[in-house]
């Protein structure tokens, strides 16, 4: 699966395959993708900005979204 993440200029930049296709034709993030997204953000630093990336917007268009952004949210990432 293609994902990738790295620092630039004090910012975290995350970027994740958001486009499995499920047989009824909604898109879902590959729970496979969960542990990698977990060990990702435990590295942010306290005030680090951090941007998301994928293929759709994780709210609404895939539908697992809401459990990644959780993710997310713990993090206190906006």
């Amino acid at each position: 699966m293609d994902k990738f993440a790295f620092d630039y200029q004090g910012v975290k930049f995350v970027g994740f395959v958001s486009t499995m296709v499920l047989h009824n034709g909604s898109n879902i993030i590959p729970i496979q993708q969960y542990p990698w997204i977990d060990s990702v953000l435990n590295t942010v630093k306290p005030g680090q900005y951090v941007v998301a990336m994928t293929h759709f917007p994780m709210r609404g268009d895939v539908r697992n979204g809401d459990v990644v952004s959780e993710k997310f949210a713990r993090h206190n990432v906006q």
